[in-house]
């Protein structure tokens, strides 16, 4: 799981990077059409940020989300 959310965090096109950060929900949306257990999601996103691998921030979204952040490294 989180090789694939790396991935999927590092490949969103140049254009679309711009300042854009992700919640574990939307990660979870996009990758796992929302099947897999949202605290899972947050966990190995936590787990990735930690390595380095992507960056952590906390937040607030316009639909209202307020919590951890993760965007590309």
């Amino acid at each position: 799981m989180q090789q694939e959310i790396q991935d999927f965090i590092n490949n969103i096109k140049v254009e679309e990077q711009a300042d854009r950060v992700f919640t574990p929900a939307e990660i979870n949306e996009e990758l796992y059409d929302g099947e897999k257990a949202l605290e899972d999601v947050l966990a190995a996103c936590e787990k990735l940020a930690e390595e380095g691998k992507i960056a952590r921030a906390e937040g607030k979204t316009e639909d209202g989300y307020k919590g951890q952040l993760f965007t590309k490294k």
